[in-house]
């Protein structure tokens, strides 16, 4: 969207430029969730920019908006699990980890954000965080694509 590309855009330049396409990149973000609030990616591009801003509260409730447009969506619970876990909320980011892996089982680096998450959070016991190493790895290391009903062979 046009609005994450100006934002991206001014880390590029220097001086008030920078500041101008900052501003411009959330105005045209906010724009179109207003245009259009079922729009996933525009809300989850709007959470990447409060979260780049340093804004963790809008961060959450855009990245929210997101998963509420678009539930089977997991950019934006991968998103959030990020911006929780910055936010000291590892059991809250633990589960929105889970809830990515388990919508997209095929990729293992959503796998490794989960257990990553886990490591954090003192609601997860340690036998539990042991038993989630051990499957990823053994899934990652004989290269088998896990599925919501087990591991399977890639081909």
């Amino acid at each position: 969207n046009l609005g994450l590309a100006l934002h991206r855009a001014s880390t590029t330049v220097q001086g008030g430029a920078s500041a101008r396409l900052a501003e411009e990149g959330a105005a045209a973000c906010r724009h179109a969730v207003e245009v259009d609030p079922s729009c996933a990616s525009a809300w989850n591009n709007l959470g990447s920019i409060e979260r780049d801003r340093g804004r963790a509260g809008g961060s959450v409730a855009a990245y929210r908006r997101a998963i509420a447009a678009d539930p089977s969506a997991v950019e934006p619970r991968t998103n959030l699990a990020g911006v929780l876990r910055e936010s000291g909320r590892a059991a809250e980011a633990g589960a929105e980890a889970e809830q990515a892996a388990t919508r997209a089982p095929h990729r293992m680096v959503l796998h490794s954000n989960h257990l990553y998450a886990m490591n954090f959070s003192d609601a997860v016991a340690e036998d539990r965080l042991f038993e989630a190493h051990a499957e990823v790895a053994w899934c990652s290391r004989i290269r088998l694509q896990c599925t919501a009903t087990g591991c399977l062979l890639a081909s």
